[in-house]
């Protein structure tokens, strides 16, 4: 009973294919939830939306901008990090306009 089994090996295989596949389409619906999201609350804003995918739609970026309270806002998502050590971050960018002054005369 040495050598190659074909049935074995095809079986594994198609295990292997399946779970991968199953774990790309759980990311990619994930992914297309966040874009719904984000497109609704740009929408209903009157802000712009973009987006970019990631690799398998798992860590893309998303991008918002527009105005709020008169000054331009930007909201986006940030990857840090490398390989299996990265975190992702949102960051807001508002413009403060005259609301902060410097401290000396």
């Amino acid at each position: 009973m040495n050598g190659f089994h074909p049935g074995i090996f095809a079986g594994v295989f198609g295990v292997g294919f399946g779970i991968a596949g199953l774990i790309g389409y759980v990311r990619w619906t994930r992914w297309k939830q966040q874009l719904q999201v984000w497109e609704e609350v740009a929408a209903q804003r009157g802000w712009r939306f973009q987006s970019t995918p990631g690799f398998l739609y798992s860590a893309g970026t998303l991008q918002l901008k527009g105005t709020h309270a008169g000054r331009s806002l930007i909201v986006e998502t940030e990857h840090r990090g490398t390989g299996k050590s990265f975190n992702i971050f949102t960051i807001v960018r508002h413009e403060l306009g005259d609301a902060v002054r410097s401290a000396t005369p």
